[in-house]
């Protein structure tokens, strides 16, 4: 039966092994051993060591994806801001650019004009009508002509409140004014034409006229002024009346487009 070791002799042996170590590593005895031992775990403690560094930037990369989505939403957030002040600042330039033509035309002119935003339109198909946003207390009354730009003529105001007014379209079948072709003189009536089209009829059939020819307001009857432009010749046709004929035209102003009209409300 074997003999069992006391606690105090396995600790002297364990004494004695630890103090033969240091001796022979002191005097290099055991050193071929430490080299052995190193070329032997080396490429191991290396390869934990290239997999430890990838692992690493693993989650080092993982981390770096929450950063780019955070700095994603950050540009993409701004660009839709970008976008939406370049959208802000092209129609302020528009509307700039039109005020200015009708500023413009104003001064060349001598006419007191009020400008006016187009807040709305008729829904009936049989009325070519559009609302404004000024009306009596900007001095506005019934009849008076409204126009775009640079002197294009819309309509008339045909109805007045407080701070809106209604603008009755040249293309309405009511509207009717006296007009001139600008080369020639020739004198006509210009109508509306249930929306579609404009038409200037009761043109004397003896004077010349073509396509490509501009109408201009006449002046006469004293409701518009003259050298409005309405619109230029598309075609001229026979009259039913033999003394007479007609022609139609296409209007200056495009009337399914109108944002910022002027009122002429006297001159100075």
């Amino acid at each position: 039966m074997a003999k069992t070791r006391s606690p105090f002799q396995l600790f002297l042996i364990l004494l004695i092994i630890v103090v033969a170590f240091f001796i022979l590593y002191g005097v290099g005895a055991i050193q071929p051993l430490v080299n052995a031992g190193q070329a032997v775990f080396q490429p191991v403690l290396s390869g934990f060591s290239w997999v430890g560094n990838r692992v690493g930037n693993w989650f080092e990369f993982l981390g770096s994806i929450g950063q780019m989505d955070e700095r994603n939403k950050e540009l993409q957030s701004r660009l839709d801001q970008l976008q939406s002040d370049n959208t802000k600042l092209k129609e302020i330039l528009r509307d700039n650019e039109q005020l200015r033509q009708g500023i413009c035309f104003q001064y060349e002119h001598n006419y007191d004009t009020v400008p006016a935003a187009v807040i709305g339109r008729s829904t009936d198909p049989g009325l070519q009508t559009v609302s404004i946003n000024v009306g009596e207390n900007r001095g506005l009354s019934k009849d008076m002509p409204v126009i775009i730009g640079d002197g294009l003529l819309v309509g008339r105001v045909a109805d007045v409140g407080f701070n809106t007014a209604t603008v009755l379209l040249l293309s309405d079948r009511q509207s009717v004014i006296n007009a001139v072709v600008q080369d020639t003189r020739a004198s006509g009536i210009v109508r509306g034409r249930h929306g579609l089209e404009l038409l200037m009829d009761s043109i004397p059939q003896n004077e010349e006229i073509a396509g490509g020819q501009s109408v201009i307001t006449s002046g006469l009857g004293g409701g518009f002024p003259s050298g409005l432009l309405i619109g230029e010749i598309k075609e001229v046709q026979e009259s039913s009346n033999e003394l007479f004929k007609e022609a139609r035209l296409l209007p200056a102003a495009n009337f399914d487009r109108l944002e910022i009209v002027f009122v002429l409300t006297g001159t100075h």
